[in-house]
């Protein structure tokens, strides 16, 4: 009746699928949306709950289209709220609730409603919610001639406008319909006459009865991913104590892109550099790609890169011609000729920096994550220290270390062109300081880190951003060997400090402070075959289930599991990395008598504390980004906060204030920053203590009452840097 695609062998976390793999799995997918019925069950996602697997799916289905196609993924975990409906200030409640929900579609408040919509099972319930599926094929086939006209017409309330619920278009009849938000609308400003009520109210039984054609229920691990536009969606309801949860995703795609010849995938290199490469000494310079003109027609339309491509076939060994073919290439998405013109370009000039680092973003989006470390470590050796040409002697010069073993260039989108970006295990100087007052040359370390050479202008400072101990081992030991060379600079952040930040070694000596709660933590690599050592190694360190199990080297949520038994904890591990360091870390339930979790953060500068947030969320991994779930609708919360941000040694008491400096005093970071909160007996509970926390104004906006303190963190961050200058001067 409908198509399942299965993922196989946990591709999605083995440090992602190859090329090919990806372009069959969103071809599949798009053409199951593009048919009747117009979805699809996926399965092969990790049963345990990994929120990243389902939101890297959804990416791809978005990838390499329109400016207008992309955007962020909207996520959401669906779960019982019993206060749902009382709480509720639109339609959307209802999904929080036990109740059934009849076949409607998602976002159509929006102009345009997200085309792409998924559900993936994290824990099922026993009985009920199952999943309700109503293509417009099948509406059309029971709705009346006068019927269809009047839903035809955009006279129906959505939100702010008014619109069609079936809209014929070129892809064929779509439909758009939610009924709670109309009546929602309606009661509004836009009332309905009793015609157009009786009328819907024949469609929501026609819709009531469709949905008994098709139904079914997923499993942990299984999602359902569908075409907005083209079905229908409800579930049936389930018993009100049910642990029933969902991960949603909402993403605007086009899945005509996902054919075969057209759209992201086709442009992306083969699965061989060497028979890419090849394709240079044969008559076919450019692949696949048809010969045209070096010169258009007056008034043609030309495209930079078929002209360039035309130019190499001419003159291949014009090095000129091959940097601008590799730029032009890679930022428009022609990853395939890119890696080509590439490879023959490093046969002439091996040292080449930036056609190292474009090769080392070109091998990560192909998921040949070692090809892109081999091509980082080049990069390091050739150009160890990056000196801009605008260098002005009269400003304070900063070195600025960063590792390049382990964290990876990712091909970035931004205004329609792709860039390599290093992305992963630093902390980012974007907010913390103005970068033009400074003079700033860029230290790459992979594996070694070479003395400052002749040539280097004289640097004043030191700034280490390296932040993960875990991501950035090699790098950071490395960078010890260069600060004991050049003692005599000053130094932010010490590398033999960052190294003792790591999680496992947090809760050995910080767990062990008066007053102070860190969690027990075991940090096991993980050879692959069956969990019963790890269950082992787990009875050894007195951790029982629950617990928190993520991937060594994050840190900020992605790829953080709850495992709740043994058997989550042996499902867990089946799907796991081989070859690959994993935490697991003791949970505490520290929620409210509300079922409401409260985490802080504070940026220790210099010595000395600075408040930057505390957050109140209905869940317990608590990010930034769940201010938008009970925070922004509660006064008493944001009061709590901003008490927090004036005054926080009068919150916390004196005697955390004192657990934070022995914290302190511990850590010996110029920089880091602390998530915590305070326990019910006074104790302070640590979830985090290490530099790679980012400083944002992310939600200053939607939160004015912020932006003072985090100016606070920017101008004391700074001050260090000029104090330390200064210093160093003297």
């Amino acid at each position: 009746m409908f198509e399942t695609i299965d993922l196989a062998e946990t591709f999605l976390r083995a440090g992602g699928p190859a090329a090919r793999q990806k372009k069959k799995i969103t071809a599949r997918i798009a053409a199951a949306l593009n048919a009747y019925p117009y979805f699809a069950k996926v399965k092969g996602f990790h049963p345990g709950g990994d929120k990243t697997e389902i939101i890297s799916l959804t990416e791809w289905m978005a990838e390499g289209q329109s400016k207008q196609a992309l955007g962020k993924v909207s996520f959401t975990t669906v779960s019982i709220r019993p206060d749902a409906l009382e709480r509720a200030q639109g339609v959307t409640a209802y999904s929080r609730t036990h109740l059934p929900l009849s076949p409607h579609t998602d976002s159509t408040y929006l102009p345009r409603p997200h085309e792409l919509v998924g559900f993936q099972c994290v824990i099922a319930a026993r009985e009920g919610g199952e999943n309700t599926m109503v293509p417009v094929d099948d509406i059309l086939l029971h709705l009346s001639d006068e019927d269809r006209t009047r839903l035809s017409e955009p006279a129906f309330p959505f939100g702010r406008f008014t619109g069609a619920i079936l809209r014929e278009t070129g892809r064929g009849m779509l439909v758009r319909y939610y009924r709670a938000q109309i009546d929602r609308a309606a009661a509004d400003d836009k009332p309905l006459s009793a015609a157009d009520i009786e009328l819907l109210d024949r469609f929501d039984k026609l819709l009531d009865r469709l949905a008994h054609d098709i139904r079914f229920a997923l499993v942990p691990g299984e999602a359902v991913v569908m075409n907005n536009a083209k079905v229908l969606h409800g579930r049936t309801g389930f018993a009100s104590d049910s642990r029933r949860t969902l991960f949603r995703v909402r993403h605007h795609a086009d899945f005509d892109a996902h054919t075969p010849k057209t759209g992201f995938w086709a442009r992306l290199l083969s699965p061989s550099s060497e028979a890419v490469a090849a394709e240079w000494d044969g008559d076919d310079a450019i692949g696949a790609e048809e010969e045209i003109a070096s010169v258009a027609a007056p008034g043609a339309t030309v495209d930079p890169a078929e002209v360039l491509a035309g130019k190499l076939k001419a003159s291949p060994d014009d090095v000129d011609l091959m940097h601008t073919a590799s730029d032009i290439f890679l930022s428009t998405g022609r990853f395939r000729d890119a890696l080509a013109v590439n490879a023959r370009l490093l046969r002439q000039q091996p040292d080449d920096y930036k056609t190292h680092v474009a090769q080392a973003g070109l091998y990560e989006q192909a998921g040949d994550a070692a090809r892109a470390q081999d091509h980082q470590r080049l990069a390091a050796q050739t150009l160890p220290f990056v000196v801009k040409d605008n260098h002005d002697p009269l400003k304070p010069t900063i070195l600025r270390s960063r590792g390049l073993q382990g964290p990876a260039y990712t091909l970035n989108l931004k205004s329609g062109f792709y860039k390599p970006v290093l992305e992963g295990g630093h902390f980012s100087l974007r907010h913390l300081m103005l970068r033009k007052r400074y003079n700033f040359i860029v230290q790459n370390v992979f594996d070694e880190a070479r003395p400052l050479a002749d040539d280097v202008p004289k640097v004043d400072l030191v700034l280490n951003t390296m932040a993960c101990a875990d991501r950035l081992k090699g790098s950071l030991e490395a960078l010890e060997k260069f600060v004991a060379v050049h003692d005599d600079l000053p130094l932010i952040n010490h590398p033999t400090q960052v190294l003792a930040t790591t999680r496992d070694e947090n809760a050995r000596r910080l767990g062990v402070l008066e007053g102070v709660v860190f969690p027990t933590t075991l940090r096991l690599a993980w050879p692959g075959g069956e969990a019963t050592a790890v269950l082992a190694q787990m009875e050894a360190a007195k951790l029982k289930p629950r617990v928190i199990a993520r991937p060594t080297g994050t840190h900020t949520g992605v790829g953080v599991v709850m495992l709740h038994s043994e058997d989550e904890i042996r499902r867990y591990f089946a799907g796991a990395q081989p070859g690959r360091e994993y935490h697991l870390i003791e949970y505490h339930d520290i929620a409210d008598e509300h079922g409401l979790y409260r985490k802080s953060r504070t940026f220790c500068i210099d010595g000395r504390y600075f408040p930057v947030a505390s957050l109140t969320h209905n869940s317990w991994n608590v990010h930034s980004g769940d201010r938008y779930t009970v925070m922004d609708k509660s006064p008493a919360m944001q009061a709590r906060e901003q008490d927090y941000l004036r005054d926080m040694p009068g919150t916390l008491g004196a005697a955390n204030m004192a657990r934070l400096e022995k914290v302190r005093d511990l850590v010996e970071l110029d920089f880091f920053g602390v998530d915590f909160t305070v326990l019910p007996d006074g104790k302070l509970f640590i979830f985090e203590c290490n530099a790679a926390m980012r400083h944002n104004y992310d939600h200053a906006g939607n939160f004015p009452y912020t932006r003072v303190h985090l100016d606070a963190v920017s101008n004391a961050f700074e001050a260090m840097v000029n104090d330390r200058i200064e210093k160093g001067r003297a």
